[in-house]
Order: C-alpha cells, then sequence, then structure tokens
C-alpha cells in the first residue's frame, strides 16, 4: 500500500544556498543552509526509505508576472536580476535532486497551493500527512505549512 505521507521539499535551489548563487552575491548569509543540508539530505533519505511520496518545489521568478506588492518586495531586498530564472543553474535544485518517480512542481508564488498541480497531486495520492522541510521558513515554507493545515493536512515541520 503507498504512504499517505508526503514529505515535500522546498526551495532547495542554486541561488538561495550556493556558493555564487544570488543570495551569496547579495551578501545574505548561506551558512545556516549549509548546515541544515546534512538534516536535509537524511530527512530525503529516511522518507525514501519508508516509501513516502516526494516532492520538490522550485520557485521560479518572472518578475513582470508578480503583483506590485511582490515586486516591491523583491525590489526592497535587491533580488530582482537574474534571480530563479527558468531553466537556468541558479533555480536548479542545490545538492539534493529527485530521483525516479519523486515529482517537481514549479511554484510562481512563495505558496505552493498556487499552483493546482499540488492540490492535485494531494488528492490523486491520498495523502493526509505533509512533512515539510527546505527554504525559507519565514515565507515559502511557512505558507505551505499554514494553507496545508487549514485545508486539513496533518503537517509537520523537519
Amino acid at each position: 500500500m503507498k504512504s499517505n505521507k508526503l514529505l515535500l521539499i522546498v526551495d532547495v535551489q542554486n541561488d538561495f544556498c550556493a556558493k555564487s548563487g544570488k543570495f551569496d552575491k547579495i551578501h545574505e548569509p548561506i551558512e545556516p543552509i549549509k548546515a541544515a543540508m546534512p538534516k536535509l539530505k537524511l530527512a530525503i533519505k529516511k522518507a525514501r526509505e519508508k516509501g513516502y511520496n516526494i516532492i520538490f518545489t522550485k520557485s521560479l521568478q518572472v518578475f513582470d508576472d508578480l503583483p506590485e506588492n511582490m515586486q516591491e518586495r523583491i525590489l526592497k531586498h535587491n533580488r530582482k536580476e537574474e534571480y530563479l530564472v527558468p531553466n537556468s543553474w541558479g533555480a536548479d535544485f542545490f545538492d539534493v535532486k529527485p530521483e525516479k518517480g519523486e515529482v517537481v512542481i514549479d511554484k510562481y508564488r512563495y505558496d505552493i497551493f498556487t499552483n493546482p498541480e499540488f492540490e492535485k497531486y494531494l488528492k490523486k495520492n491520498k495523502i493526509r500527512e505533509i512533512l515539510l522541510c527546505g527554504f525559507f521558513m519565514d515565507i515559502c515554507v511557512d505558507s505551505a505549512m499554514r494553507t496545508a493545515y487549514q485545508k486539513g493536512y496533518y503537517t509537520t515541520l523537519l
């Protein structure tokens, strides 16, 4: 029987995490990300061993398609140019990769629930519990966790 649990791996991407990624270039600290990676990799390994469903999210930025409030936040934090560009090195995964059968869902907003494919997957696979890990807790992980809980899913933050 397929598991009704999902490990949601949020935005583990080069622009956020890698040396010479966008965050590193604008002097955002990436050391805490490096420190978190062994635990994140262990969570993925354990979820695979237990047969959990696994989804990797990929945050992509198309600046002109964002609402004004999100554009202003990006500009305020100097994160507009060449940041999470679709099909770029910066948007690719950092130090983790989906395996065969694992799903990648793109998102163009902070909350993965804004992509209807995510909820279709949850319903099709009868997901009841979502375990979340990834980056960043104050925006994307938080958004997904709050929405999941409000929609009736059991949630666990790793």
